[in-house]
């Protein structure tokens, strides 16, 4: 059964923002994942709350498809901490059912080729 991805989740760009050494909010960016789409580096607050518009705030559960470069991955964000958005190497696909399926899905190297 095929679909499209506008019936089942809503798509959006991340943000461009510049960091700060202290902050309220993670700015999540490609850097801080593997080519797998797994976290690598420790992660900390550093933009400010009042910059950021709450539409853009990341919620469990939602996916991050890194879409910039050479390094393309999928990968579910999981809201263990603080508040954190994402870059603008991402697009963030909100679903509208919970469903870790659909991310696998993302996450394959024939779904990639067709982005």
């Amino acid at each position: 059964m095929k679909t499209s991805l506008r019936h089942i989740a809503s798509v959006q760009t991340g943000i461009f923002a510049k960091p700060i050494p202290e902050g309220q909010i993670v700015y999540l960016q490609a850097k801080h994942f593997n080519e797998n789409g797994q976290l690598v580096s420790s992660l900390h607050p550093d933009l400010q709350v009042e910059n950021i518009s709450g539409k853009h705030l990341l919620q469990h559960g939602d996916v991050l498809f890194a879409a910039k470069g050479k390094k393309n991955f999928a990968t579910w964000y999981e809201s263990k901490n603080l508040p954190a958005v994402a870059s603008t190497s991402f697009f963030v696909i909100r679903l509208n059912e919970d469903s870790q399926s659909i991310w696998f899905g993302l996450s394959t190297i024939p779904v990639h080729k067709k982005f």
